[in-house]
């Protein structure tokens, strides 16, 4: 159990996805700390080294017509990519009135005004602390008849 929480607490400071995660990890089991900065490069490099191939080379294609299809094509890709996720999302996460209340004004508010994802996110976990915190006089009830029941 010491040797999993060691490589996981390893996998949760390397930024990025799963698969950045998976590859510290395993690079930190077969070869130490220096396996696992190798590994993690060894993953980044050659996905970083497209990106900076690609933006030298955009501006030269950016204004061929069968470039900016390509791109339109994309953008649609990514923006049924992204409400499919929404869609799954929104079926787990509002199963109940207060969380389908919260989801609701949190899209509305983000939709009309734009503001920042801190301010979305503080404003959410707000919203949560109010709508589903636990009632304290509840417990104190709770706690008191099993007090006496003792």
């Amino acid at each position: 159990m010491d040797e999993v929480m060691d490589y996981f607490a390893i996998a949760q400071i390397t930024p990025g996805i799963i698969a950045v995660n998976v590859a510290t990890f395993a690079g930190y089991k077969r070869k130490g700390i220096a396996g696992g900065i190798i590994a993690t490069i060894g993953l980044i490099i050659p996905g970083a080294a497209l990106m900076i191939i690609i933006s030298v080379f955009f501006d030269r294609f950016a204004d061929y017509e069968i470039i900016q299809h390509a791109f339109t094509g994309i953008r649609l890709a990514v923006c049924a990519l992204i409400l499919d996720t929404i869609v799954k999302l929104r079926k787990s996460v509002t199963q109940n009135y207060k969380s389908a209340v919260i989801f609701a004004c949190v899209f509305i508010l983000s939709a009309a005004f734009s503001p920042s994802p801190v301010l979305i996110i503080i404003g959410g976990a707000l919203a949560g602390l109010v709508f589903f915190r636990p009632d304290i006089r509840l417990k104190k009830k709770e706690n008191k008849e099993k007090e006496s029941g003792n």
